[in-house]
């Protein structure tokens, strides 16, 4: 049977600094029930709701992240290549909604379970990224950004 996307349970989850911890269980169930599912139209009403929680929360500021943390980019070295991807998501994604998808799909999975040794203190700690955006709001697009084709003008 389905697992049905449970509100009441996300909404509780984003007052706690590991929010994370309590949902990533139904997001995983989620996530396997959309790829399975050959309609978009079906995998869009199967995953919809957990991002536009996830993105409502953000933006409302009702889900907790850290407001300081390690700096990520102290070892960074300068940019020496860029890669050109093509995001299976149809056009007109917001920066709100990418900012829910990268939220779940990158920091979300690996706090509740990281897989690097030194990152082991990580888990039940508010999610960080270490990139701030407009509002205050901390970007978790994981280093990326979003390039659309200009016509005209």
């Amino acid at each position: 049977m389905l697992t049905q996307f449970d509100a009441a349970m996300w909404h509780k989850a984003f007052g706690k600094p590991d929010w994370y911890l309590d949902i990533i269980g139904q997001f995983k169930e989620l996530e396997a029930a959309a790829a399975v599912e050959p309609d978009y139209e079906k995998r869009k009403a199967i995953k919809g709701p957990m991002y536009q929680a996830v993105e409502t929360a953000l933006r409302e500021g009702q889900l907790q992240l850290a407001t300081s943390g390690e700096d990520n980019d102290a070892a960074r070295k300068p940019i020496d290549m860029v890669v050109i991807h093509h995001m299976k998501i149809k056009p007109g994604i917001t920066l709100d909604q990418l900012n829910a998808k990268q939220l779940l799909r990158l920091y979300g999975v690996y706090y509740a379970n990281p897989t690097y040794p030194a990152d082991a203190h990580i888990k039940g700690e508010p999610v960080w990224s270490g990139q701030a955006g407009v509002l205050g709001i901390s970007l978790v697009g994981a280093g990326r950004w979003v390039c659309r084709a200009h016509s005209g003008g």
